[in-house]
C-alpha cells in the first residue's frame, strides 16, 4: 500500500548508472541583471579579443543566487501589489521598485531586482542607471564610523544609549527639524534598536556628535 520499490527494483536500479538532467537557466527571470551583464561584457570584449587567445571568446560566471533571485522577485512583487491594493486609486499606474542582496563577505551580487517583476516592458534598470538620493542606505556607514572613531569623541557601540526626542537642525536660510518615519519620538533608544527601525533623529544625532 505505500508503493515501496521492490528488491528488484533496487537491484535494477543500483545497476544503471547516474544520468544527469540539465536545466537550462531562466532567461526570462534576472532580465536586468543580464542586461546589466551584458553592458560589462560588450565594454570588456574588445579589451579580451586583443589579448592572446581572446579572440575564442570567453566564458562568464556571476555570483547570483538563483533562489534568492527568486525570493527578491517574489518579495518586490507582492510589495507592489500590496501598495496597488491599499491605494485603489494607483491601479494601472505603473509603480518603480528595485532590489539588490550582496554577499557581505565578497560583495558579490545574490540577488538585483531593477523593476516591477511582474511587468514585461519594464526595461529601465533602476538599481544601475536610477539617480536617487542615498536615504536610509547611509544610516549603517555612520554607525560603522560612530563605533570606529567618533571624531574627538569616544568611540560608540550598539548598546549606547541616544536620544530620540524633536530636534532643531540651524541651517544656512532656514531651521530644519527632522522627524521619524512613524512621526513618533521613542524618548531615548539604543543604537541598534534606532539602526534596526531605521530611526532618522538618532542617527543625525550621532552625525553631529560624531562630526
Amino acid at each position: 500500500t505505500l508503493d515501496w520499490a521492490s528488491a528488484a527494483d533496487v537491484r535494477r536500479a543500483r545497476s544503471r548508472p547516474v544520468e544527469v538532467a540539465f536545466t537550462p537557466p531562466d532567461w526570462d527571470g534576472p532580465r536586468h541583471f543580464l542586461l546589466h551583464v551584458a553592458r560589462l561584457v560588450e565594454a570588456e570584449a574588445p579589451q579580451r579579443a586583443t589579448r592572446k587567445g581572446g579572440g575564442r571568446g570567453f566564458v562568464v560566471e556571476t555570483s547570483l543566487d538563483p533562489l534568492l533571485q527568486d525570493a527578491a522577485e517574489t518579495a518586490v512583487a507582492a510589495h507592489l501589489e500590496r501598495i496597488r491594493r491599499e491605494r485603489p486609486g494607483l491601479r494601472g499606474v505603473p509603480l518603480q521598485a528595485s532590489l539588490v542582496a550582496l554577499d557581505a563577505r565578497t560583495g558579490g551580487v545574490l540577488a538585483w531586482v531593477g523593476g516591477d517583476p511582474g511587468a514585461d516592458d519594464d526595461a529601465f534598470d533602476r538599481v544601475a542607471r536610477a539617480s536617487r538620493q542615498p536615504g536610509s542606505t547611509v544610516k549603517p556607514f555612520v554607525l560603522l564610523e560612530a563605533f570606529d572613531r567618533c571624531g574627538r569623541a569616544a568611540p560608540l557601540n550598539p548598546a549606547t544609549r541616544v536620544v530620540d526626542e524633536p530636534l532643531t537642525v540651524e541651517l544656512p536660510g532656514r531651521d530644519w527639524s527632522p522627524v521619524n518615519a512613524d512621526g513618533r519620538f521613542r524618548g531615548t533608544v539604543e543604537t541598534r534598536t534606532a539602526l534596526a527601525q531605521s530611526r532618522n533623529v538618532p542617527l543625525i544625532r550621532i552625525a553631529r556628535h560624531c562630526g
